[in-house]
């Protein structure tokens, strides 16, 4: 299983690659895994390759599926609305579709977002995150929860709260720095979360001055290369190995620019850019 410093190629990254291209790119880059969208899954159906390919595929590579983002529907009341774009409409799946394609591709784990901006029960959502959890460790899946800034969770310790009143060994945390640093968070909600239940990490920078108007399409569109913006990835990798996170280190740089370039060319941009910064965060 995917552990602490291996390197994931974020789908995001890639987001236009197949999913053949993108375990070449990840080959190229050093990474260790690859995460999927579940768009990446409809696309592949397209092209006649089973889940069973695909898992196959992975492995032949010498790869990890780290994991598949994302479970939408998990929380009371998070039915979609009727005006979805095309491509938050790809994402839904029913949990327990979503659970059992998690678990036939063996992925490591799945991501559990609030999706739609609306405030999240503090009363109920621990039983359903609980609930979720029990349902996915049917499937030998970790559960991580998602802050975003649009989010019903805004930040870590919005998620912390619920994953610590679940109390379920295969809850957890994605972290993820350009969300925690585009809602205003402060380092404090980070620690004071147990470093063994951030289960997975997203690393990628910003401008102080977001690059839309629009967080969504900030967030879709213009993400920098960690390192060149002002998030401090340094800080951050430091302080979760300070606090004893020992998880996977995804890499997800959704922008127009590495688009633009082919997935090898891409994946091995982003690695050369983790370098740095873990070289400067071990100093």
């Amino acid at each position: 299983m995917l552990g602490s410093g291996d390197r994931v190629l974020c789908a995001g990254t890639v987001v236009a690659a197949s999913i053949p291209e993108r375990i070449d790119a990840a080959v190229a880059g050093g990474y260790r895994g690859i995460s999927l969208w579940f768009p990446d899954l409809a696309r592949a159906e397209g092209e006649n390759l089973s889940l069973g390919d695909v898992r196959s595929m992975i492995a032949d590579a010498g790869l990890e599926l780290a994991e598949i983002d994302s479970v939408g529907s998990w929380l009371p009341g998070s039915e979609p609305p009727d005006d979805l774009d095309e491509l938050s409409r790809s994402f839904l799946r029913t949990t327990d579709d979503a659970l059992e394609t998690a678990g036939a591709l063996g992925a490591r784990s799945v991501t559990a977002n609030e999706m739609w901006g609306r405030p999240v029960d503090s009363d109920t959502a621990p039983e359903a995150f609980a609930a979720l959890c029990d349902r996915a460790a049917e499937h030998g899946l970790l559960v991580h929860i998602e802050p975003m800034p649009m989010s019903g969770f805004r930040t870590v310790g919005d998620a912390w709260e619920v994953v610590r009143l679940a109390d379920r060994p295969n809850g957890g945390i994605l972290f993820d720095v350009w969300h925690h640093y585009r809602a205003g968070a402060d380092d404090d909600l980070v620690r004071a979360v147990p470093g063994d239940r951030i289960f997975a990490v997203h690393l990628s920078d910003a401008p102080v001055e977001p690059a839309r108007a629009d967080v969504i399409e900030e967030m879709m569109h213009e993400r920098l290369l960690p390192g060149l913006g002002a998030v401090d990835v340094v800080s951050k990798l430091r302080l979760l190995d300070e606090i004893g996170c020992r998880a996977p280190l995804g890499v997800e740089v959704i922008s127009d620019e590495l688009a633009a370039l082919s997935p090898r060319e891409a994946a091995c941009r982003v690695a050369s850019a983790l370098d740095d910064v873990l070289d400067e965060a071990r100093r």
